[in-house]
């Protein structure tokens, strides 16, 4: 998988662009991971809710070198 961070200086700058570039390649990864909750709860609403907090608080997350920061942050959101 493509290390995802490469978008994470335009997003917390706030480019819409760059943040739906990252969407692109983060959608699939966080269906997957909420795959087990779907006979729990609304799994897209949790996807959308979701993309909304790294929308808002991807200018707090910060690279730790080990790549896809921001997406491991939107998991950890998820769940």
């Amino acid at each position: 998988m493509t290390d995802l961070d490469v978008h994470l200086p335009a997003i917390g700058a706030g480019d819409p662009e760059a943040f739906a570039r990252w969407v692109a390649g983060a959608e699939l990864p966080l269906r997957q991971a909420l795959r087990s909750f779907a006979a729990a709860c609304d799994t897209e609403a949790a996807l959308q809710e979701t993309l909304l907090r790294v929308w808002q608080l991807a200018p707090k997350v910060a690279p730790d070198g080990r790549g896809n920061s921001l997406l491991r942050f939107a998991h950890r959101n998820a769940m």
